[in-house]
């Protein structure tokens, strides 16, 4: 049987008691909600390049719309392996850092995209 996915948290025990709730969403997503000012914790494993582009697509469309249902006063921390490159063009996208390497990839596009979305 093959292996496509699977996500999870290593947390520290004395949080364990303290975590309001834990989803498991799918094989590539789970999130953890810790009430420590509020804050939700996104851990994701994206489909690589090989992926068929359904699997991408389904899985950007699972993503944004896991984001969108966090409120807008918590604090969000994404977890990712997102398996993209998203290259160096600061000038076009506002949610690129300027640590990115390469030529950017079908899948950067599409996390660029998303990214931009939700920037506020």
């Amino acid at each position: 049987m093959k292996r496509d996915g699977g996500v999870g948290f290593a947390i520290r025990s004395t949080l364990v008691e303290k975590i309001e709730h834990q989803t498991g969403i799918t094989d590539r997503f789970m999130n953890l909600r810790v009430p420590l000012s509020i804050l939700s914790i996104l851990s994701v494993y994206a489909p690589t390049m090989e992926s068929t582009e359904e699997s991408v697509m389904s899985f950007y469309g699972t993503l944004r719309n896991t984001i969108a249902t966090v409120p807008i006063e918590e604090k969000l921390i994404v977890l990712p392996d997102f398996n993209a490159r998203v290259g160096q063009d600061l000038d076009i996208w506002d949610a690129l850092g300027r640590y990115g390497i390469g030529k950017i990839n079908s899948i950067g596009l599409l996390l660029l995209q998303l990214c931009s979305e939700f920037i506020s």
